[in-house]
């Protein structure tokens, strides 16, 4: 769901607010089963799956002056752009400029997991537990 954060600190007018509101929209789920492989070892299998809407980031554009500066003649190679400087370290700028169209959401966030517990002796006086899982994070704020 969309989320609202009030600031409320010393303000010069009496009853000022400082509110962050967000559109973006955040979505998981999450499935996983225990599987008692023998009477010492418990395996925890899981899969999650996360999706978040961002407005900012999908309808972003990035401002004509910018795109015009990173474009610009370099100074110190003459009849080049500036962007190109970033060209020799595997950065093309022409990636990172938005037209408010050309971004999609990742839909891709699949983390699975897993996780066992074995118990050494079978009578719980010394276990070994470890997992692992593929995790992702995500933008909480809007620019």
């Amino acid at each position: 769901t969309p989320y609202r954060v009030d600031f409320i600190a010393p303000h010069t007018t009496p009853g000022q607010r400082a509110t962050v509101v967000s559109p973006s929209k955040q979505y998981g789920i999450y499935l996983q089963d225990d599987w008692a492989a023998t009477d010492k070892l418990m395996v925890n299998i899981g899969v999650r799956w996360d999706y978040e809407d961002t407005p900012a980031y999908t309808n972003f554009v990035t401002s004509q002056a910018f795109v015009d500066a990173l474009y610009a003649n370099d100074a110190e190679n003459p009849g080049q752009p500036w962007a190109n400087r970033l060209l020799p370290s595997g950065i093309n700028v022409a990636d990172y400029i938005s037209t408010g169209n050309n971004r999609k959401n990742f839909k891709d966030a699949w983390a699975p997991r897993f996780g066992f517990s074995y118990d050494i002796f079978g009578d719980e006086a010394a276990i070994v537990h470890g997992g692992a899982a593929r995790s992702y994070d995500r933008n909480l704020f809007e620019q």
